[in-house]
């Protein structure tokens, strides 16, 4: 099986590197071969320029997860909508891999939380109405009590910690075999 995984530093690995990422996790586990597109810093609007790019790796699976950047940008819900919808298009026209979408991970600043927490409701419903399969990457992360990452999978309130890319991998591996 051929991975690819389209998103931002939580994507990358941040601040380890691709190598300690989850997609990496889930390659180690799985015996695959992924193709990282995880850059630091970008809005779901710059991962959009970048799925023709992702399409040309040929994958068998792309896990889209974005939001986290556009949270801290006060991207508006609709805006966002648009772009996850322009990239889940242009990869259905370019590619007939199997699609996912990875909700973000929790955050430990609670404005940004709340905008993420609209992403995240939106996503699962479309993702449903597209019949797009999702992995819970929040829920794996989750501190119930303090609505942030719990404490052993946070690096900076953010980003997950090497531990939480473990975590991530876990989830990531668990939604890809139930679904094969």
């Amino acid at each position: 099986m051929k991975l690819a995984g389209l998103g931002d530093s939580n994507t990358w690995g941040y601040p380890f590197g691709p190598h300690h990422s989850w997609l990496q996790g889930v390659a180690n586990k799985l015996s695959c071969q992924v193709f990282n597109h995880g850059i630091n810093g970008e809005c779901v609007y710059d991962m959009r320029l970048r799925v023709p790019a992702v399409a040309q790796d040929q994958p068998d699976a792309i896990i889209i997860m974005g939001g986290t950047n556009d949270a801290f940008e006060g991207i508006a819900l609709a805006e966002l909508q648009r772009e996850y919808r322009a990239i889940i298009d242009e990869l259905t026209v370019l590619t007939s891999c199997r699609i996912l979408i990875g909700l973000p991970i929790p955050l430990n600043h609670k404005v940004e939380e709340l905008l993420a927490k609209e992403y995240r409701e939106w996503m699962k419903s479309f993702a449903l109405e597209q019949k797009i399969e999702v992995i819970d990457f929040y829920s794996a992360l989750l501190d119930s009590s303090t609505g942030g990452i719990r404490s052993e999978y946070n690096l900076d309130g953010v980003h997950p910690n090497q531990q939480g890319f473990e975590r991530m991998a876990e989830e990531a591996v668990n939604t890809l075999l139930r679904k094969i």
